[in-house]
């Protein structure tokens, strides 16, 4: 008997939406079980080898948080194209940095892993953990984060450009922070005024 059968038009239109609508309807679990994500703390070889796929395609949420806290705007809806929606993120700005080749390079290894019968080992998962962390460190952060929304006078004298990693993602598959990858140093003066005289007081600090 067909579904709805006798029911009235409007139940039999509600029917068939939500019957259309279950196709559409998808989640992306998390694949690795806590004590199997331990693994890959340690610097041995990790069997067995599909568990390297696992660990990519849960590190993908990783990059996905990173790209929302530098654009809110940014989401990907589960099942929706992951190159499409990386690239638009390009467009955006919030990747305006990142080269579309490696992009591209990485959802490869990306859908490798999810889908491909080909071998998907060691080899395989450290090159995508290195494409996922340089487009990690490609992202465009907003400019709370920039050095200029800091109190205090730059002095351009003493600016120290050594630059410190920051936030580089391992090839453990640890993606350690969202943050700008690249710190700044500057010496910064502040002045003060006390009882008439002036005191100037020089301190590193990094933003």
């Amino acid at each position: 008997m067909p579904v709805g059968y006798s029911a009235s038009k409007f139940v039999y239109m509600e029917i068939e939406r939500r019957l259309e609508r279950v196709k559409n309807i998808t989640h992306e679990p998390v694949l690795l079980k806590e004590e199997e994500d331990l693994l890959f703390k340690t610097f041995k070889p990790i069997f067995p080898m599909h568990l390297y796929r696992m660990k990519a395609v849960d590190t993908l949420i990783k990059l996905e948080n990173c790209l929302k806290d530098a654009d809110p705007t940014y989401q990907r809806f589960q099942g929706q194209d992951l190159c499409m929606s990386l690239l638009q993120a390009v467009h955006k700005g919030v990747l305006k940095n990142c080269d579309p080749k490696p992009i591209r390079q990485f959802v490869d290894l990306y859908q490798s892993a999810r889908h491909a019968p080909k071998i998907f080992d060691q080899e395989q998962f450290s090159e995508y953990m290195k494409l996922l962390s340089f487009i990690l460190n490609s992202i465009c952060y907003p400019p709370k984060y920039h050095p200029k929304k800091w109190l205090g006078k730059v002095n351009p004298e003493d600016t120290d450009t050594s630059l410190e990693d920051f936030g580089e993602a391992d090839l453990n598959g640890e993606a350690k922070s969202c943050l700008p990858i690249s710190i700044l140093r500057y010496s910064v003066n502040l002045y003060m005024k006390e009882h008439s005289i002036e005191h100037s007081v020089t301190f590193e600090t990094s933003v």
